[in-house]
């Protein structure tokens, strides 16, 4: 269940749903080559999106998450940081990262702010898989809308690794580096403010 609705695959089998993603993401590919930018800034663009979305970003981030459920429990504190920091930056901040540079690309932005753009978007988005990891423990079922699954399959989070307290300590720690890398943009920096906020704060 995804917003008290059934997914795609429980809905309409896992070959439909495996294919409607195949779709989706070679979509992608065929929007951003529509853009009116200059073929530069789109071949520029299509590559971040190939690297972060393929297997040296999301693809590997989702592997080692699915894959290594109930391997963690006994192993070295210290490897199980590194890995859980290798599944956050992978699986959800480098989707983040890549939507923020994509479009920053596109419009032509420079080298310091892409680099502004991605240290945001890395911090971001570590911060929304952590509130995510909360919220499949302690938020109201119903209006999250899909039963919690973490604890049951034994997966490595910062909930199973540090506790609740030590997450939302974490949490605020991400938003503020996010907020603070994005000061540079003057007036231009509060639509992050905001999504920062709306990460800290949201409920589902």
């Amino acid at each position: 269940m995804r917003r008290g609705m059934p997914t795609n695959h429980k809905k309409f089998g896992e070959a439909a749903a495996i294919l409607c993603g195949d779709a989706l993401l070679t979509e992608s590919f065929n929007l951003i080559t529509k853009s009116k930018s200059s073929e530069r800034n789109i071949n520029e663009a299509v590559k971040i999106l190939a690297d972060y979305g393929g297997y040296k970003g999301m693809i590997a981030g989702q592997v080692e998450d699915t894959f290594e459920t109930g391997k963690w429990s006994g192993k070295n504190k210290i490897l199980l940081e590194k890995k859980l920091k290798f599944i956050q930056i992978q699986k959800t901040a480098a989707l983040m990262v890549a939507s923020l540079k994509i479009g920053a690309v596109l419009a032509g932005a420079d080298k310091e702010d892409l680099k502004v753009l991605e240290v945001y978007g890395k911090n971001a988005g570590i911060a929304f898989q952590i509130v995510d990891d909360i919220l499949d423990i302690y938020a109201d079922k119903k209006l999250l809308g899909k039963e919690g699954s973490d604890a049951e399959n034994d997966k490595l989070t910062v909930l199973s690794l540090y506790g609740k307290r030590e997450a939302e300590k974490k949490v605020r720690e991400y938003i503020r580096k996010a907020k603070k890398v994005v000061a540079v943009f003057g007036n231009k920096s509060e639509i992050f403010a905001h999504i920062a906020d709306y990460i800290t704060g949201r409920t589902y």
